[in-house]
């Protein structure tokens, strides 16, 4: 589960052990797996919303998510090695996209916005593969898997 937006009491945070530095993107996922599989609740709370000012263009876009889906997999990877609780895939997380897909985003046309969920997704599954063929038996390192 990926976060976005978390808070969390602070000395739970702590007690919980903060965010995995080995984990240079999905540390969130990482830290709510750990948070649930000690009883922690987590909630979706669709009125909290966070703005993000990063512009992104489209190189750092797939960037962006080829890190996420790099971590994503250094993330099941570090399941398999210890007992933790694995949280259900989101059913309606698929529909949700395609949903978002359908509004017309600051300026930019339904069309253009569902090829770029479309291109971020295949580069989500892009960085998960290369972690996979990077890290097979071999401890995980932050360098850049591929350049754009």
């Amino acid at each position: 589960m990926a976060t976005n937006n978390l808070a969390v009491p602070a000395e739970a945070f702590r007690r919980q052990g903060g965010f995995d530095e080995s984990f240079r993107h999905a540390e969130d996922r990482e830290f709510c797996v750990r948070w649930r599989s000690q009883g922690g609740a987590t909630a979706w709370v669709p009125d909290a919303v966070v703005h993000h000012a990063r512009e992104l263009d489209f190189r750092s876009l797939m960037r962006q998510h080829l890190g996420y889906g790099c971590g994503a997999y250094h993330l099941h990877r570090s399941r398999r090695t210890s007992p933790r609780v694995v949280p259900a895939l989101e059913p309606g997380f698929y529909r949700a996209l395609a949903a978002a897909c359908r509004v017309r985003r600051q300026g930019v046309g339904r069309v253009r916005v569902g090829w770029l969920v479309i291109a971020a997704q295949a580069a989500n599954a892009l960085g998960f593969a290369a972690g996979l063929v990077r890290w097979r038996g071999r401890p995980p390192d932050h360098r850049p898997l591929l350049t754009l």
